[in-house]
Protein backbone atom coordinates (compact mmCIF):
# COMPACT_ATOMS: atom_id res chain seq x y z
CA UNK A 1 0.00 0.00 0.00
CA UNK A 2 2.65 2.24 0.94
CA UNK A 3 4.23 1.80 -2.47
CA UNK A 4 1.09 2.08 -4.27
CA UNK A 5 0.75 5.45 -2.14
CA UNK A 6 3.97 6.84 -3.02
CA UNK A 7 3.89 6.06 -6.90
CA UNK A 8 0.10 7.77 -6.92
CA UNK A 9 2.01 11.16 -5.34
CA UNK A 10 5.12 11.22 -7.55
CA UNK A 11 2.67 11.05 -10.54
CA UNK A 12 0.35 13.39 -9.04
CA UNK A 13 3.70 15.86 -9.24
CA UNK A 14 4.17 15.25 -12.45
CA UNK A 15 0.89 16.34 -13.63
CA UNK A 16 0.10 13.22 -15.40
CA UNK A 17 -2.27 11.02 -12.03
CA UNK A 18 -2.60 7.12 -12.55
CA UNK A 19 -6.02 7.51 -11.39
CA UNK A 20 -7.21 9.86 -13.77
CA UNK A 21 -10.17 7.66 -14.95
CA UNK A 22 -12.18 7.97 -11.78
CA UNK A 23 -12.53 11.49 -12.48
CA UNK A 24 -13.62 10.94 -16.54
CA UNK A 25 -17.54 11.03 -15.28
CA UNK A 26 -17.31 14.51 -13.64
CA UNK A 27 -14.94 15.92 -16.13
CA UNK A 28 -17.21 14.91 -18.80
CA UNK A 29 -20.09 16.56 -17.41
CA UNK A 30 -18.10 19.20 -16.07
CA UNK A 31 -17.20 19.92 -19.96
CA UNK A 32 -20.99 19.99 -20.51
CA UNK A 33 -22.10 16.20 -21.42
CA UNK A 34 -25.16 15.30 -20.82
CA UNK A 35 -26.78 12.35 -19.79
CA UNK A 36 -23.24 10.77 -19.15
CA UNK A 37 -23.02 7.46 -17.80
CA UNK A 38 -20.02 5.39 -16.47
CA UNK A 39 -19.85 1.69 -16.77
CA UNK A 40 -17.85 -0.44 -14.48
CA UNK A 41 -15.86 -3.61 -15.66
CA UNK A 42 -13.74 -5.67 -14.22
CA UNK A 43 -10.04 -5.90 -14.95
CA UNK A 44 -8.48 -8.88 -14.23
CA UNK A 45 -5.01 -8.33 -13.23
CA UNK A 46 -3.92 -11.30 -11.04
CA UNK A 47 -4.65 -14.78 -10.57
CA UNK A 48 -6.64 -14.44 -7.08
CA UNK A 49 -9.96 -14.49 -8.00
CA UNK A 50 -11.72 -17.90 -6.85
CA UNK A 51 -13.45 -18.70 -10.22
CA UNK A 52 -11.21 -20.98 -12.73
CA UNK A 53 -12.10 -18.89 -16.36
CA UNK A 54 -11.21 -15.54 -14.24
CA UNK A 55 -8.13 -16.56 -12.45
CA UNK A 56 -6.51 -17.96 -15.85
CA UNK A 57 -7.65 -14.60 -17.55
CA UNK A 58 -5.84 -12.50 -14.67
CA UNK A 59 -2.80 -14.99 -14.75
CA UNK A 60 -2.29 -13.98 -18.63
CA UNK A 61 -2.72 -10.42 -18.30
CA UNK A 62 -0.43 -10.37 -15.13
CA UNK A 63 2.29 -11.92 -16.57
CA UNK A 64 2.65 -10.04 -19.72
CA UNK A 65 1.87 -6.97 -18.49
CA UNK A 66 3.95 -7.19 -15.67
CA UNK A 67 7.20 -7.12 -17.37
CA UNK A 68 6.73 -5.67 -20.17
CA UNK A 69 5.03 -1.78 -20.20
CA UNK A 70 4.06 -1.42 -16.36
CA UNK A 71 7.77 -1.76 -15.16
CA UNK A 72 8.63 1.11 -17.61
CA UNK A 73 6.20 3.07 -16.75
CA UNK A 74 7.21 3.27 -13.41
CA UNK A 75 10.93 3.23 -13.89
CA UNK A 76 9.96 6.85 -15.91
CA UNK A 77 8.06 8.04 -12.97
CA UNK A 78 10.56 7.41 -10.38
CA UNK A 79 13.72 8.76 -12.34
CA UNK A 80 11.72 11.90 -12.91
CA UNK A 81 10.48 12.24 -9.85
CA UNK A 82 14.02 11.32 -7.80
CA UNK A 83 16.20 13.91 -9.94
Amino acid sequence: MKWNRLLLNASLKLGASLDSARHYKRQLVDTGFVNVTQVEYKWLINSWPKDEKYKTIGGLFFCTSKFESTQRIFESIWVRELK
